[in-house]
């Protein structure tokens, strides 16, 4: 989707839909999806709160409509692409179980 052009399936990477993936959907098809995240942004907002090998990290990480196929040299640049709020590159946070906004009354995080 990112330039247009149709490749085999052995360049693709499945890439986990984000706001670029959005932005791209709607540019091409009209139809606008919301709320995708991408692995990292899921980890550093809702994940690393239940922990790593939590039910829910392992429900967002194994369901495929959190996915779809892009070239590889797209989807290995976006990850890289990925920046804070301050405009510095995100990485993955370490995990805060028993802590953050995702603490025991607000374990409604998915």
């Amino acid at each position: 989707m990112t330039d247009g052009q149709w490749y085999d399936v052995s360049l693709a990477d499945m890439s986990h839909k984000n706001s670029l993936f959005e932005k791209q959907l709607k540019g091409v098809t009209n139809i606008f999806e919301s709320g995708h995240l991408d692995a990292v942004e899921y980890w550093n907002t809702k994940g690393k709160y239940t922990g790593a090998k939590s039910e829910k990290v392992r429900e967002y990480m194994t369901d495929h409509k959190n996915y779809y196929l892009e070239h590889k040299k797209y989807n290995r640049s976006d990850g890289a692409s990925l920046k804070n709020k301050d405009g510095t590159r995100m990485t993955y946070d370490p995990p805060e179980v028993g802590g953050g906004s995702c603490s025991s009354k607000a374990r409604a995080c998915k």
